[in-house]
């Protein structure tokens, strides 16, 4: 029994570098709302792409992220965010 395509809505990112990675997709181009959802904690939400991309810190307790999660995206100019990217101190571990 066939249920029907799926597709992914939400991506979201658990940090303790919050400030960090909001800057780091903004310089790719992402737009983010800052905001929470009842008592939750304020995070960051990005508006006008899909799926929707979420920033949020680490939950107490938890000290270090997982590092296994990989995100791909397309970009228009990939040139122009690299270098953007190098002038906030990030790096690249691999070249495009």
């Amino acid at each position: 029994m066939s249920l029907g395509k799926a597709s992914i809505n939400l991506v979201v990112i658990k940090t303790n570098k919050i400030q960090e990675q909001f800057e780091f997709y903004s310089a790719i181009g992402v737009e983010f709302e800052y905001h929470k959802h009842g008592n939750g904690p304020y995070h960051y939400a990005s508006v006008g792409v899909h799926p929707v991309v979420e920033i949020y810190p680490l939950p107490k307790g938890v000290l270090e992220p997982d590092n296994t999660t990989r995100l791909g995206f397309e970009v228009e100019d990939l040139d122009r965010v690299m270098q953007c990217l190098r002038t906030k101190g990030a790096r690249s571990l691999q070249s495009p």
